[in-house]
């Protein structure tokens, strides 16, 4: 990674401003970061639907249990769109298996 092609100025910010930036560049890079986290989100969701076929009242507590997987997608194309180098495919897909890993 280029620290010289880092997209926002490092300062300390407010929960408030945290906020909004991260709003704004998930609408600057909106259709990686959406890819990438239906790419996880979309099997889990038909694999919680057909295990739990019957007991639709699980799927929102499982799903809020396997929440912090879910974020760790678009966390790691925003961490390479910060410093201007969006993650192609092939090099999202190679890497997601470890990303997984680490957080489970």
């Amino acid at each position: 990674m280029r620290l010289d092609a880092i997209a926002a100025e490092l300062r300390p910010r407010t929960a408030w401003e945290a906020t909004d930036l991260g709003a704004a560049m998930v609408r600057h890079g909106f259709g990686p970061v959406y890819r990438a986290w239906l790419a996880l989100a979309l099997p889990l969701f038909v694999a919680l639907h057909l295990l739990c076929w019957g007991h639709w009242h699980l799927i929102p507590w499982l799903l809020w249990w396997f929440k912090p997987l879910l974020d760790r997608p678009p966390l790691y194309v925003l961490s390479h769109a910060l410093f201007g180098a969006l993650p192609d495919r092939r090099r999202f897909w190679r890497e997601l298996p470890g990303l997984l890993r680490r957080q489970t």
